[in-house]
């Protein structure tokens, strides 16, 4: 490859063009080994913690001082409270949100066990082996996170690659539609709602038979993708 030198004094572009060159090349770099320093998001229960440890350090007030002020002093609806937090307080998002949420809900109903239980049970047991076995296989490409949410299962390698809900027809999985594309598939169709932008197919499971090779090849696709 070409090498080529400028001299900022006789270029007055080459200054410029090193520059552009160097922002390019460190949003390339930043790009490459993003899961390296951006690691993989926590559960929810960790992140709640998180946020609740750091309260008294960034706000000056602890989670039970918060709640006992909006319980003197600010209004009754739960989502009028979040909003009066960031107004009045200027506290961010996550902060006034977990405040309020934990004056509903607690730490408890985030507990990852606990949570895994009831997205298979009240009729949804027989799902169970179907997630087993899907898991199993998964597997066998490498390293795959499960994050338990309360309304579905997040399925991560670097990023997330696929999603689960547990419903009384059976087990849905979701996927982004450029795997479903790539893969050439015709078993998944388009979802809305899932609980993810990027999660925009699905196909729904009843039993381990449904674990085909074409559900595989669009997650293994989906796998090597994200």
């Amino acid at each position: 490859m070409a090498e080529f030198e400028f001299d900022s004094k006789e270029n007055p572009f080459a200054t410029q063009f090193n520059l552009k060159n160097l922002l390019f090349y460190s949003v390339i770099a930043a790009y490459i080994h993003a899961p390296k320093f951006f690691p993989m998001p926590k559960s929810p229960k960790e992140m709640y913690e998180a946020i609740v440890k750091n309260l008294e350090k960034k706000t000056g007030k602890s989670l039970d001082e918060w709640q006992e002020l909006v319980k003197k002093k600010g209004p009754k609806d739960r989502k009028e409270k979040k909003e009066w937090l960031q107004i009045k307080y200027g506290l961010g998002g996550g902060q006034a949100g977990t405040i309020v949420k934990m004056m509903y809900e607690g730490l408890d109903d985030y507990d990852e066990s606990e949570l895994m239980k009831k997205h298979f049970a009240n009729g949804k047991e027989y799902l169970k082996p179907v997630y087993d076995k899907l898991l199993t296989q998964l597997k066998k490409l490498g390293k795959v996170k499960v994050s338990v949410n309360k309304t579905y299962l997040s399925l991560a390698n670097k990023e997330q690659f696929a999603l689960l809900k547990t419903t009384s027809n059976g087990l849905v999985v979701g996927v982004p539609g450029t795997a479903v594309r790539q893969a050439k598939s015709k078993e998944f169709v388009p979802a809305k709602n899932l609980g993810s932008d990027k999660i925009t197919h699905k196909i729904t499971l009843v039993d381990e038979g449904d674990l085909t090779d074409g559900l595989m090849k669009v997650l293994k696709t989906s796998y090597q993708k994200y």
